[in-house]
Formats: C-alpha cells, sequence, structure tokens
C-alpha cells in the first residue's frame, strides 16, 4: 500500500450536490453573505412576544412575512454559518424576497457535520480518474468492436474484464478520502445557460454553493493538499479458479490494470481533448469570455494532470469517446452551464510531484458525438448505434472477428 501525495486546485468554480437546498426562510442574505439559520436555536432566541408573532405568521400563511422574519431578528447564535455571496445573488434576493412566486432555492456544497466545513467527496475525483481511464482503454480497442449498451456497469465490467465479480475491478487499487475545504473558500452563484446557435445566455432557477478558483477569483484560490492510497500490493495477488469445485488454475486478480503514470496521462488526453473542443467552440476570444484567455491556453506542468468534477461538467466530459451516444437527434453540446455568466463548471488540475506524465499531445481530435466541427453545424443526428444498426448489422456482430465484450453477460 503506497501513500501518494498529491495537490489540487480548482480552475473554475467547482459545485458537488449535497442533496441540501435551503429556501429563504431558512437563510437570508446581508452585507454580501449568506447567513444560514439554525432554526432551533432561532427560535429558542426569541422572547415570547416574537415567538407569537412567529406562529401567527405561520398559522396565517403570511409566507413574505416568513421570509423576511428572520434577517430582522436573528442573533449571532442564530446563525449556523456564513457564505459569501455574488452580487448578482444579492441583488437578486433583495428584488425577489418578497415574491413568494420565486423560490429562491439554494444548492449547498457538502458539510462535515461536526466541524460544518465543506468538502469534496473522494468519489468525486475517482469518477473523473475512472472517465479517463475507461475512455483511454476503448481507445485500443478496434473501431466498431464493442456494441452500445445502456447499462453501464456491463460496459465497464467487460471492457476491464472482471465480468460480475468485483473484486476484480482494478479500480479498488484507490483509495480517495473526502477533502476537506476552507472555510470561507466556498461562495453561492447564479448559473446561467449560453446557448450557442442563438449566441445568447438566459439565467435560470439555479443558485448555488461554489468553490472559488484560479479564474474567477484571481489570486485568491486556494491549492489543496490531499494523501490518497494506491494498493500496488493487489497487482501481484492472484485468484483461484475453480471448476466442480476444485481449483484448476490460478490467474491474475485484475486483467486489466493501469499504472499512476498512466492515469495522469489518459487524464490530460481525455480532459484537454474536451477542454480544446469547448474553448474554440464556446469561448474563442471573437464570442465571449476574455476572462478565460488562461484557461483557453492552459499549460500544465509533467506532473500535472487535468480534470472535471462536479455538477455541470456536461456530457462528454463524463462519457467515452468513440461510444458517446446522443439519444435524441438534436445531438449534444449545443449549451453551456455558466457561474456567474463568465465560467464553465468543473475544471480543477492535480499535481502529484514525484511522477512525470506525457505530454498533451497538440493535435487532439474533436470528442465524437458532437459533430466533426466546432461551428456548431455538425452535431452527430443519430447515435453510434441505432436500433436500425444494430439489427442491420446483426450478423457481423456475431461473427468471430467482431469483439463483443457482452457475450458472457445475461440479463437476470
Amino acid at each position: 500500500m503506497k501513500t501518494i501525495k498529491a495537490k489540487l486546485e480548482f480552475l473554475t468554480p467547482v459545485h458537488v450536490g449535497s442533496g441540501e437546498t435551503i429556501e429563504p426562510h431558512e437563510y437570508f442574505i446581508k452585507d454580501g453573505y449568506l447567513h444560514k439559520l439554525n432554526m432551533n436555536r432561532f427560535l429558542a432566541e426569541l422572547s415570547q412576544d416574537k415567538k407569537e408573532e412567529f406562529v401567527d405568521f405561520i398559522d396565517r400563511v403570511e409566507l413574505t412575512k416568513l421570509r423576511t422574519f428572520p434577517k430582522d431578528n436573528a442573533t449571532d447564535l442564530s446563525i449556523d454559518g456564513k457564505i459569501k455571496v455574488s452580487q448578482s445573488v444579492q441583488r437578486e434576493y433583495n428584488n425577489k424576497v418578497k415574491e413568494i412566486k420565486n423560490r429562491l432555492e439554494i444548492n449547498l456544497f457538502p458539510v462535515n457535520g461536526i466541524s460544518k466545513t465543506p468538502y469534496l467527496p473522494g468519489s468525486s475525483l475517482k469518477g473523473a480518474f475512472r472517465t479517463a481511464i475507461i475512455d483511454c482503454f476503448t481507445q485500443k480497442l478496434p473501431q466498431n468492436r464493442i456494441r452500445i449498451t445502456e447499462n453501464v456497469n456491463w460496459f465497464e465490467a467487460n471492457l476491464l474484464e472482471y465480468d460480475k465479480d468485483i473484486r476484480r475491478d482494478p479500480f479498488r487499487i484507490l483509495k480517495i478520502p473526502d477533502i476537506p475545504l476552507e472555510i470561507g473558500e466556498t461562495e453561492i452563484i447564479e448559473c446561467y445557460n449560453y446557448k450557442f446557435n442563438k449566441k445568447e445566455s438566459n439565467a435560470f432557477d439555479q443558485r448555488m454553493e461554489v468553490t472559488t478558483s484560479r479564474f474567477s477569483n484571481i489570486g485568491k484560490s486556494k491549492v489543496y493538499e490531499f494523501e490518497f492510497l494506491f494498493n500496488e500490493n493487489l497487482l501481484e495477488k492472484t485468484i483461484s479458479i475453480k471448476r466442480d469445485r476444485k481449483i484448476v488454475e490460478k490467474e491474475d486478480l485484475f486483467k486489466k490494470t493501469f499504472t499512476l503514470e498512466e492515469l495522469g496521462s489518459y487524464a490530460n488526453h481525455h480532459y484537454f481533448q474536451v477542454l480544446r473542443w469547448e474553448m474554440k467552440k464556446f469561448f474563442s476570444e471573437d464570442k465571449k469570455s476574455p476572462e478565460l484567455e488562461g484557461l483557453r491556453n492552459l499549460q500544465v506542468d509533467s506532473n500535472q494532470f487535468l480534470i472535471r468534477i462536479g455538477r455541470f461538467g456536461h456530457v462528454e466530459s463524463k462519457t467515452v469517446d468513440k461510444y458517446r451516444n446522443p439519444r435524441s437527434n438534436k445531438g449534444w453540446g449545443k449549451t453551456r452551464t455558466l457561474a456567474e455568466n463568465k465560467y464553465p463548471l468543473g475544471w480543477a488540475m492535480v499535481t502529484i510531484g514525484e511522477y512525470q506524465f506525457k505530454p498533451v499531445p497538440t493535435d487532439l481530435p474533436v470528442p465524437s458525438g458532437l459533430g466533426n466541427k466546432t461551428d456548431g453545424k455538425s452535431f452527430s443526428k443519430k447515435p453510434i448505434y441505432d436500433k436500425g444498426n444494430q439489427k442491420k448489422n446483426s450478423s457481423q456482430d456475431q461473427s468471430s472477428s467482431t469483439y463483443n465484450p457482452f457475450k458472457k453477460l445475461k440479463k437476470k
């Protein structure tokens, strides 16, 4: 078991959903900060007259007064925490808090229940690593020799050759803990939907807590040190193969494996391919966001690799090339969700000091399933394999020359 020391820097805002949302009667915004109420302490701090007034608002369902009451009556002891808000969120709250039709919900970041500090789940990083590895493993297969399935677990199990035995999943060698973030290093922002075809952005009903980042908070973002485990011992393990209750042979536990050097190199290949496509299509200098010049021209050192994590990372970042499969004739990749109408979400960089990764190729292809051009006119009009194609090519799929990784799997 090897402990790997690494660093993580958010390049653009990142939001990881916690499942917790709060509404205006649970918070108020004042002086550029969201104040989150502890409702039990808030009620305990109220005088008897104020309690009766508050209960009266509830009984008469006076929602407007329920929304504004906490701001006028909360004490410091009533506050569970404060989070910085953007100017647009502050302005929207001031203008709409008395309009009941506007829910003003806010999606919060995961928080440690004891320390109240936000944290990035280790599963978010591991998921980004897994996507990069899966993507590069598929690149090594002959074109059109793996069939599309809607069951992602089947796809991965066969690609990595562990079938239904989860013990043989090579990603067991990685153990990544949650990464605590600093209090004050998140903020509440408003989301916008940018439509490429119409060259316009519209705010939509999403306000969320995101990390600060290199490009959205110039000179103020943090680099987080963390450790994870790479269990090299598992690479040497074998597994017994039994027939008729007798051990007939032994095999390596993992049929497909990867090194840390390959992990970083594969991540750079996959995510730089997406980044360059996204920057050219949506954020070139003549279209939008001069603030993103650093991201457009991003370079990494030999011990660094790029990843994309969290919500609104968009489908091309979280699916594998060659087998990316749009489910409608509209294709993918026509809109972006932007933090504060400027920044694409989810980009981050990992540094592992003692390792060297392959240089990023300069001629990475356009991600498949999104069209072969970047002018928005050549998006894929049908899935890579639609039902008609599968039926038409069924004889080819059954031939010995076609690799079908699902041949061994049967639905229950």
